[in-house]
């Protein structure tokens, strides 16, 4: 792949190539290598890590730079088992954090939280923390664990993020499909 180097160095008055090049070799290693992760040991996430992460998700562009999105941090155990047997999702009782990712509505609310909650999850990849996503824009418990976040009636939860350091004893991670088994040349036959 051909990267326009001057360009970049333009907009971003980068004067070294080799550390460009470093920085976007280490975003896609992000991308290539995040995993979902259900099993967490019990230490603690950083605070300063957990807020470098949520702003990853708040500066992702939406139109007009709407960003109509709240993200209630939950550490509660009781909470977070609460939730977790609500939505039958086992990983989010385990979590060191649960974050609750709520959007007002818009037209493109599914597409602007799914683009926020992937930089969130490339983010605690690059600190080393475990995550775990799962979607909850329409499904039918959504609206009791907004009842139970109290959240006001204009916020719709679109999303449920669980965070924490790996267990490196639990089992190890699915595979993902190669490349060829997902890319179609032209059309499908």
């Amino acid at each position: 792949m051909h990267y326009d180097f001057a360009n970049i160095f333009y907009l971003y008055d980068v004067k070294d190539v080799y550390f460009l090049k470093e920085v976007i070799m280490d975003a896609l290693y992000l991308i290539k290598n995040r995993k979902s992760v259900t099993t967490f040991n019990n230490k603690d996430i950083p605070s300063d890590i957990i807020a470098e992460i949520l702003n990853c998700a708040r500066v992702t562009p939406t139109r007009n730079y709407a960003q109509d999105w709240k993200f209630v941090v939950i550490k509660n155990k009781p909470l977070k088992k609460n939730i977790s047997e609500l939505c039958n999702i086992d990983c989010i009782s385990d979590a060191n954090i649960l974050i609750a990712f709520f959007s007002k509505d818009n037209k493109f609310k599914i597409e602007y939280t799914s683009a926020a909650i992937e930089a969130m999850l490339i983010a605690a990849n690059y600190y080393n923390v475990g995550v775990c996503w799962q979607a909850t824009y329409g499904e039918p418990y959504s609206k009791e664990i907004s009842a139970l976040l109290k959240a006001p009636n204009d916020l719709y939860l679109m999303g449920l993020v669980a965070l924490g350091y790996y267990d490196f004893t639990a089992p190890s991670f699915h595979k993902i499909p190669s490349l060829s088994e997902m890319v179609i040349a032209e059309k499908f036959k």
